[in-house]
Parts: C-alpha cells; structure tokens; sequence
C-alpha cells in the first residue's frame, strides 16, 4: 500500500504518464505550417497535440516539420524526419507533391507513411510503405462528374492548376465526364501562383458551358479567378465548381469576397457526429476555442496516432515490419475517428465525397 501511495504521488507531482512499455515511438509529422494554406497544418498539429494529451497510452514522442507546398519544400521536411530525426512512423499532412518526392526515401527507409491528407493514383500506387487514410483524390474527380450528369450539365470547362494534387483530380474527372456523355468545352491548365485569368475566362465564356470546374491546391487561384470571371459576364452567371481547399482558406475569401459565395465543392466523408471524434473535437475546443479548419484532415491525422496505438497495445515494442502487416491484415473494417472505413489489400482507405456549398465568407 506504501508503495502504490508513492507511486501515485510520485507520478502526480511530476505529470508523467503511465504508458504500456518504456520504448518511446518517434512519430514525425509534416505539415503545412506556413503560407498558403497554413490553416490546415495548424489544425492538424493541434489535433495531433490534442489526441497525444488525452489518450496516450504509449510514450509517443512527435516531431513536426513545416512541409509547405512544393515538391522541393517537401522533400526537405521528410528528408529531416527520416534521416535526422529517424522518427519510426510518418505522417504526411501536407501536399501530394511533398510526400511522393520523398517517396523512394519513405521505402529505402522502410518507415511506415500515411497519407492523412487526400491522395489519388499516384499516393495509392505509391508502394508497399505508404498509407492512405485520407480520402481520394480519384474519387473526388469521378464523383463530381457523376454530379455534373445527373443534374443534366453536360457543357463544362475545365480549367486546373498544376500540381500532383489538382492534376489527379482532373485526369478521374475527365473520364468520367467523357465517358458519361459529357463535353468539355474547354479543357486548360496553369502554374501555381497566377495573377490573371482574363484571357481564360474570355475564351471559356465564348463556349458558353453550363459550369466550371476548377481544381486549385489552394484555392487563393480560384479567388482570382472569380473576380475576374465576375466582371467579364453578362446575363446570367456560370455556375463554378472547386475543390475542397476554398472553403476554409481565408486568402481565397479575401480575394473573392462575395464571389465564393455559392460556389460548390466535393467535400471529404468523415463522421463529423461519431462519438470519438465529437470526443475529440470537445478536448480541442478547450484547448484552442475554435474547431480545426478542415475537421477531416484532423480526424485522419489521429486515427493515424490511434493505430500505431492499437499496434502497440498488441506488442512489446514497435517494428516497422510488424505494423505493416498489422495494417495490411489486421485493421479491416474499422470505425474510428474517421467514422467507419476500410484499409484495402494496398492499403488506402475507401472515404468519399459530398456535394457542398460555400454559403459564408470567413471574417
């Protein structure tokens, strides 16, 4: 009785957890902590944050690398995690184009990696180390298409900004689209960081299309867009569609102001009223007073940190090997902070999209 007395003080005086085993797990996590679209990174890292402060059970030691936007700023960030840090499981948050740079070191390395933001072909083929948690890109194309079809919108342009991300997302479009009776009217691309849309948008509104579908990384493009779309219409207007990244970026906001509004996405699935993630969000919201930017990349980002957990209650210890195969034959069917889901035979989940509308502007 003594000793269980101290133990207890012992541990209360200094706030130190009791975990399973004494083996610390190094997760690293990249993110995108700065410019343009920091809002995300920021959301993930406080929902990692949250997750490790109330429901460790295991010593699990993250470390966060700014990941940024570009393939190069990616590459770095992994880089540091993998070879610096030797952290045993990695987290890519951040951009397609970050991680798949570091995609031979992720398999030379043999680290465990999630895709916890969403991913397309080139994430789900990406080889036998990485992980897609995050919903699919390919899914995203070919859900809006069949969108576009069954509300009878036939004539659509297509204008997508050139990244892993946007491209994968217009190539499942496409053929989708096409497949399905559609017509692209007008079919283009552009480099990251445009200024000025005005000679696309005077060629696409000659082909008078029913919608626009604008895939962006960021959607701080699609803000620029719509200004100039706006001003160059007469009658009625083109109905616009985007990618999921406008609706909580508030450059994008600030840029268009008013011209968002209504404008329409593929919001990502997750099970935003499932009781571990409302468990969650109620520890987040004491911690940070308001909820993550993108609720769904916060709940891929801890189911994450809970399978490595649930890995650990299993064994003794962590093996890359072993928590592999974990994931591979032993996960199946789980409903978790995502909601419910699956990690298939090449280990992606199987998360899809809604329709939403961008009905607010962010103060």
């Amino acid at each position: 009785m003594l000793y269980r007395t101290s133990l207890i003080l012992f541990l209360f005086i200094f706030n130190t957890p009791l975990f399973a085993h004494s083996e610390q797990i190094k997760v690293g996590l990249g993110a995108v902590l700065s410019g343009d679209m920091a809002i995300f990174g920021q959301g993930d890292l406080r929902a990692a944050q949250t997750y490790l402060k109330h429901y460790a059970r295991h010593d699990i030691k993250l470390i966060v690398e700014d990941a940024r936007l570009t393939s190069a700023e990616g590459l770095r960030a992994y880089q540091k995690l993998i070879n610096f840090d030797k952290v045993d499981v990695l987290i890519a948050a951040g951009t397609s184009n970050g991680i798949m740079a570091a995609k031979g070191l992720v398999h030379t390395s043999n680290t465990v990696t999630f895709m916890a933001s969403t991913g397309g072909n080139n994430i789900d083929q990406a080889g036998p180390w990485m992980f897609r948690l995050g919903n699919s890109d390919t899914l995203n194309g070919i859900q809006q298409a069949q969108h576009f079809l069954k509300q009878g919108i036939t004539r659509v342009a297509l204008l997508t900004e050139i990244t892993e991300y946007t491209t994968d997302i217009s190539k499942a479009f496409r053929a989708e689209f096409l497949a399905g009776g559609g017509v692209l009217v007008y079919d283009d691309s552009f480099l990251p960081n445009p200024t000025d849309f005005r000679s696309q948008v005077t060629a696409l509104l000659r082909k008078k299309p029913q919608a626009v579908f604008m895939p962006t990384q960021t959607g701080t493009a699609l803000g620029v867009f719509l200004k100039q779309l706006r001003s160059q219409e007469t009658g009625v207007k083109v109905e616009v569609h985007t990618t999921m990244v406008a609706a909580p970026n508030p450059n994008a906001h600030t840029i268009a102001g008013e011209h968002l509004l209504g404008v329409y996405y593929m919001d990502p699935n997750y099970d935003s009223k499932g009781q571990r993630y409302q468990e969650l969000l109620s520890h987040y919201l004491e911690e940070f007073g308001e909820p993550p930017a993108a609720p769904f990349h916060a709940a891929s980002v801890v189911e994450t940190l809970e399978l490595l957990q649930l890995f650990l209650d299993k064994n003794k210890g962590y093996e890359a090997k072993a928590f592999q195969e974990f994931l591979l034959s032993e996960v199946g069917t789980r409903c978790g902070y995502m909601g419910c889901y699956e990690i298939d035979s090449d280990g992606n989940s199987n998360l899809g999209f809604h329709l939403a509308e961008i009905t607010k502007l962010i103060q």
